[in-house]
C-alpha cells in the first residue's frame, strides 16, 4: 500500500513540501459480518478485529479468553501532505480501537511513513474516548491547549489536535447543558452575564414570528431541538456558531431594548465561535505566518484560555 502511496505522489509530481503533513485518524461504524476469502489453497476468515497483533495478545490477556471478536468499526488512517495530497494508506477491522492500540499504530505509521519519504507534523483525531485515552498516553498531564511530542525515532517534533469540526460540536453541545434548570448540569458564564441555550432557542423564535423572511434562513427544529444523532451533524453545529447566527443574536438583543444585556456573554461567544469557523472554511491556503487569520484564530485561543481561567 505505501509503494502504491509513493508510486501515486510521483506520478501526480508533487512538490517536496507535499511530502510533510498530517496523519488522521478515523474510526467509522459497520455492520458486523463474517467472509470467507480463499487464496490457492487457503481459506481465511475475514470480519474479525485485528488492529495489530499487539492488540489481539492485549485482548487476550485482558479478557482472559482466547477468542476473537467480530470488528464493529474500520480505523482508517489517512496522509493529507501541505500541497493537498491525500491518501488512504492503511485500514483495520476494529471493536472501537483502544488508546493502547492507537498508540501502537501512530508510531508504526509515522515510521513506515518516513521509510517512503513522507514526513507526519501532526495528527489529527476527533475527541472520541478512545482518542482521549491515546493523548493520555502520550501526555500523562494532558493538556490541549500544547499537546507536543517527540518521534522516538529521530526527535521530530510532533503536534497533536483535535479536529475542527470536532471542536465546533463540541462548543455547540454543551451550550443546551448550560442554564438553571433541574436537568442542567452547569451554567456558563462570562464576566457577570451566562451563556444559555433559551437564548439561541429565544432568537430564532423571534426571527421567524417577527420577520417575513428570517434573518437566519439555515435555521430550523432541528437546529434548536436536536436529538442525539443530530448533535453529531457537523452543519448544524456550524449554522448555530457562525456569523448569521451572531448578526441574528445582536438584532435580537437590540428588540430586547434594556433587557437586551442578557444575552452579551453568548454574543461575547459567538464574535469568538464565527471566526474559527470562517477561518477554517476558508479553502484559500495559508502560506505565511503573517496572515490575518493565523492571527484571529490565535486571539481566539486566547480569549478561551482567559475565560477558562477567569471563569
Amino acid at each position: 500500500m505505501l509503494d502504491w502511496m509513493a508510486n501515486e505522489a510521483t506520478m501526480k509530481g508533487i512538490h517536496p513540501e507535499g511530502y510533510q503533513g498530517e496523519l488522521i485518524i478515523d474510526e467509522m461504524s459497520i455492520q458486523q459480518d463474517l467472509q470467507f476469502r480463499k487464496r490457492k489453497h487457503n481459506i481465511e476468515l475475514i470480519g474479525f478485529t485485528e488492529c495489530s497483533p499487539e492488540s489481539i495478545i492485549f485482548e487476550q490477556i485482558k479478557s482472559n479468553k482466547k477468542e476473537r471478536t467480530l470488528a464493529t468499526h474500520v480505523l482508517q488512517l489517512v496522509f493529507l501532505g501541505f500541497t493537498g495530497f491525500r491518501f488512504p494508506f492503511a485500514h483495520f477491522p476494529s471493536h472501537t480501537a483502544s488508546g493502547h492500540e492507537l498508540y501502537l499504530l501512530v508510531w508504526k505509521s509515522v515510521n513506515m511513513l518516513s521509510a517512503f519519504g513522507f514526513t507526519i507534523q501532526y495528527i489529527s483525531t476527533d475527541g472520541t474516548q478512545c482518542n482521549t485515552d491515546l493523548f493520555k498516553i502520550l501526555f500523562p498531564n494532558f493538556n490541549s491547549i500544547n499537546a507536543i511530542i517527540f518521534s522516538p525515532k529521530d526527535s521530530q517534533k510532533l503536534f497533536f489536535i483535535m479536529d475542527i469540526c470536532h471542536t465546533i460540536k463540541k462548543i455547540r453541545n454543551n451550550i443546551p447543558k448550560s442554564g438553571d434548570g433541574a436537568f442542567s448540569k452547569r451554567r456558563l458564564k462570562f464576566k457577570n452575564n451566562f451563556i444559555e441555550w433559551t437564548h439561541f432557542k429565544q432568537a430564532y423564535l423571534w426571527d421567524i414570528s417577527t420577520n417575513p423572511f428570517p434573518v437566519h434562513h439555515k435555521l430550523t427544529q432541528e437546529h434548536m431541538f436536536s436529538t442525539s444523532e443530530n448533535k453529531m451533524r457537523n452543519h448544524l453545529a456550524d449554522n448555530v456558531l457562525n456569523s448569521e447566527m451572531l448578526h441574528l443574536m445582536k438584532l435580537y438583543k437590540s428588540s430586547l431594548g434594556d433587557a437586551g444585556t442578557k444575552v452579551d456573554a453568548t454574543i461575547e461567544l459567538l464574535q469568538q465561535t464565527s471566526v474559527l469557523i470562517q477561518n477554517f472554511k476558508d479553502s484559500r491556503p495559508k502560506t505565511d505566518i503573517s496572515d490575518e487569520r493565523i492571527k484571529q484564530n490565535n486571539d481566539v485561543l486566547q480569549w478561551f484560555i482567559e475565560w477558562g481561567q477567569n471563569d
